[in-house]
């Protein structure tokens, strides 16, 4: 059953650059998780998909808003305490920070983007 578990209003829409930064800092970061992470990006590229055991995660890009779902097993569901919750959430707030979607900030250069 997929849920809503975060909406986050932007300042900077999704660009092409953002696109490919955010694509570049899951690869970075992949070898972080336990399980194997697979991601793209949907037809019409404002909704990102990310694969992985236990959970899913759908981010949906609009204008101004973020919106964050999750698709996961009762039991994985009632493993994510409210502290792992707001630290996944605060990792999330430092993502698009990072990435220029929140206080102005320009996206980074993506490392990947000619690979």
């Amino acid at each position: 059953m997929q849920e809503k578990i975060h909406e986050y209003k932007i300042t900077q829409p999704l660009t092409a650059e953002r696109r490919k930064a955010i694509l570049a800092l899951i690869k970075d970061n992949a070898a972080r998780s336990p399980w194997p992470i697979e991601y793209a990006w949907d037809k019409s590229k404002t909704r990102l998909l990310v694969t992985s055991k236990p959970m899913n995660l759908e981010v949906v890009f609009h204008p101004t808003k973020i919106e964050v779902y999750r698709d996961a097993p009762l039991w994985a569901r009632m493993l994510i305490t409210k502290k792992k919750q707001a630290q996944m959430l605060e990792a999330v707030v430092n993502i698009l920070k990072e990435l220029g979607f929140l206080e102005g900030r320009k996206p980074p250069k993506a490392k990947s983007a000619g690979k």
